[in-house]
């Protein structure tokens, strides 16, 4: 694990832990302040990577997924892995704090565009009361803190 004065940009997220911090700045590569525009590196966590052999056996069949993590981060990190140029997945998200009126784009985009075959959710408030019965397969990035939420 890094020393938490280490890990750069960790100060721009008070919650996170050093272990969380490190496990981030050491599956991507980069520090916790990198811009957007900064590439993925090609060498993703072998999570990641199971996720994408995955979503690509979902994908040939032409069905959809729906991908649920707990960490709003963890969220924004898949968003960028799968904008990357050699992967490009199509995909929505919604994670806490999303407006209702992009919730409910985010949510038309999957159910009505093909192009459209992997739904990002953060878990919690912002996936309660979603109906998405366009996919068909659903993934669980970690196991749930909440037995309730995994059971929804």
């Amino acid at each position: 694990m890094l020393a938490r004065n280490s890990i750069q940009g960790l100060a721009n997220f008070p919650s996170f832990t050093p272990e969380l911090g490190s496990h981030l700045v050491q599956s991507c590569g980069v520090g916790l302040a990198a811009r957007a525009t900064e590439p993925c590196p090609a060498n993703f966590s072998s999570k990641v990577q199971r996720l994408l052999t995955d979503l690509s056996r979902v994908t040939a069949q032409g069905e959809k997924a729906v991908v649920f993590s707990q960490h709003k981060l963890g969220i924004f990190h898949l968003s960028r892995v799968f904008s990357e140029p050699n992967v490009n997945v199509g995909h929505v998200k919604i994670v806490g704090g999303d407006s209702q009126a992009s919730q409910e784009q985010a949510v038309k985009r999957f159910n009505e565009e093909a192009s459209i075959s992997v739904f990002l959710l953060h878990a919690g408030q912002a996936a309660a009361g979603l109906t998405l019965t366009a996919a068909s397969h659903v993934f669980l990035m970690e196991p749930f803190m909440k037995a309730g939420e995994q059971a929804q």
